[in-house]
């Protein structure tokens, strides 16, 4: 069975290339000030990662700003869990290329974002074919030889509150097109 993995996860890293060298469609940029919507995909692996970003992102709520965060899991969906609320997709989520096909995954990259944010430092992540999906004015991710951030900054999960305000001062300078 490790063969069948292993073939999926060359594939999955294949067509996520595909999908990080198209050229990306965006949203007119609004300015820092305007924007409304922020989306934010991280690793969810862990419950401590969870309440990290939300607590991390709690600011942006707090000055008016509709924060969806969606969290990877890297496991099949618990079938007797209910997971309301928690904005997290499974690798039962993933279609068989990689790409989300249903769940939250699926409703996060039909939403409309000001700005997406990754917070994953994994470029090979299932958060990554999500990002290159989504319909963003501006894609903020870790550096890499990704094509579609326009923005790099390096995401140290430890030091999230700091990072996140960084990232603010730059979306702040950053001139509404």
């Amino acid at each position: 069975m490790k063969w069948i993995v292993a073939l999926r996860t060359r594939y999955w890293r294949y067509r996520l290339k595909q999908h990080m060298e198209r050229v990306q469609s965006t949203l007119p940029w609004v300015g820092w000030n305007r924007a409304k919507y922020i989306g934010v995909v991280f690793d969810a692996r862990t419950e401590e990662a969870f309440e990290r970003v939300r607590t991390a992102t709690d600011s942006w709520k707090e000055q008016g700003k509709v924060v969806k965060l969606l969290g990877y899991t890297g496991t099949p969906r618990d079938k007797h869990s209910i997971f309301s609320g928690r904005q997290m997709f499974f690798i039962d989520d993933l279609a068989w290329d990689g790409t989300p096909a249903h769940g939250d995954a699926l409703e996060f990259i039909q939403t409309a974002f000001d700005v997406v944010i990754n917070l994953d430092p994994d470029p090979h992540s299932p958060n990554a074919f999500v990002l290159a999906h989504s319909r963003a004015a501006l894609r903020v991710g870790p550096p890499n030889a990704a094509s579609i951030y326009a923005l790099m900054m390096p995401m140290d999960p430890s030091q999230l509150d700091r990072t996140l305000h960084e990232l603010e001062t730059y979306l702040l300078r950053i001139i509404p097109s």
